[in-house]
């Protein structure tokens, strides 16, 4: 109905391995097909993404959205819960979400901005 997998992708928290180096998760990125049956999912598009998200301290939680032109992740940091869009066409950029005193917060930054911007919320 919703254009994506029925389900959420949760990763367990492992301290020596990492989103990206979980083989199983990868295989099953790789073979994804939305419910549209639209084309296959490239892990390719994400994985730059995906490893940024990876080095973060304190994050908790982790889950993985696939969509057919974006990841989200959503994951507690530090207490707070915060939703990360990234849309593959807009490469290098990406859209943190979180709750404030019940106001929803947007902001836009790229990769490398990740950390300083989490510290903001």
């Amino acid at each position: 109905m919703h254009g994506g997998i029925p389900f959420s992708l949760t990763v367990p928290e492992s301290p020596s391995m990492g989103i990206l180096d979980n083989e199983s998760l990868i295989d099953a990125l790789k073979r994804y097909k939305s419910v549209n049956s639209k084309t296959d999912f490239d892990i390719a598009k994400a994985e730059p993404f995906i490893r940024v998200i990876n080095t973060l301290d304190n994050a908790k939680s982790m889950r993985i959205t696939l969509q057919e032109k974006s990841v989200k992740i959503r994951l507690n940091y530090k207490g707070k819960d915060i939703v990360f869009d990234y849309n593959f066409e807009e490469p290098d950029s990406v859209f943190i979400l979180s709750r404030i005193d019940d106001k929803l917060i947007v902001k836009d930054c790229k990769f490398a901005e990740i950390p300083a911007m989490l510290e903001s919320f």
